[in-house]
């Protein structure tokens, strides 16, 4: 079970929602192609910690020099 402080069952908030689906992602892999299980998964998330660990959104970090950037288009 995860929960999102402040947030809906269903997550309404844009990082929540990018989170729980790394999570499922994370979950279902461990489950279905035997990868190790994430440290969320085997330890809990303690409540001082929630919200510390999601995705968080805004800008992204340079990925170096020569890097190009994509457009959404993959062009």
């Amino acid at each position: 079970m995860v929960v999102y402080n402040g947030d809906e069952h269903n997550p309404t908030k844009r990082a929540n929602q990018k989170d729980i689906d790394r999570k499922m992602l994370e979950f279902f892999a461990v489950k279905l192609q035997g990868a190790d299980a994430p440290s969320w998964m085997v330890k809990g998330i303690p409540f001082l910690e929630k919200g510390r660990d999601q995705i968080r959104l805004g800008p992204q970090p340079t990925q170096g020099a020569g890097a190009t950037a994509r457009t959404p288009g993959g062009n």
